[in-house]
């Protein structure tokens, strides 16, 4: 299924993008860019001070948690940040424990292993960005991302 450019891929996440917003998506879903060597998307995140890079998953959600569509490239100006630090910091406390990228459900890989690492929460993945956001408030600069 075929939404904003990206395409269904049968595993799970926390967003996808439909042009101009971020859907929560269920948990057996995932969505990828279908022009990406491997479908895999990262996202560039910087300011005058600072660069974080992210895979696109939670990327997208952060984005969506601080109110601005997914449409790369994007930008928010410097005075829009303290009201997004605000909604991001809102809504990881509501749904910041959810892995990201959400864990896949089979318990063991192909070869029968247990996973190696365990899921990573969204608002761990949310520091560099928040520290980051922090910085560029502090100095003044405005925030932009696109692919990377």
């Amino acid at each position: 299924m075929a939404r904003g450019g990206w395409l269904q891929h049968g595993m799970s996440a926390a967003c996808t993008v439909d042009e101009i917003r971020v859907m929560p998506l269920d948990a057996s879903t995932r969505y990828v860019d279908a022009t990406a060597p491997g479908g895999f998307v990262i996202v560039n995140f910087s300011t005058r001070f600072d660069r974080v890079t992210m895979f696109a998953e939670p990327a997208l959600a952060l984005l969506g948690m601080l109110g601005h569509s997914a449409r790369m490239p994007g930008a928010m100006l410097a005075a829009e940040l303290p009201a997004a630090l605000a909604r991001l910091r809102s809504a990881l406390q509501e749904s910041g424990h959810v892995p990201s990228p959400a864990p896949v459900s089979e318990p063991v890989d192909r070869e029968g292993n247990p996973p190696r690492d365990p899921p990573v929460d969204l608002a761990t993945r949310a520091v560099p960005l928040i520290s980051m956001i922090e910085r560029a408030i502090a100095g003044g600069s405005d925030l932009m991302w696109d692919r990377g």
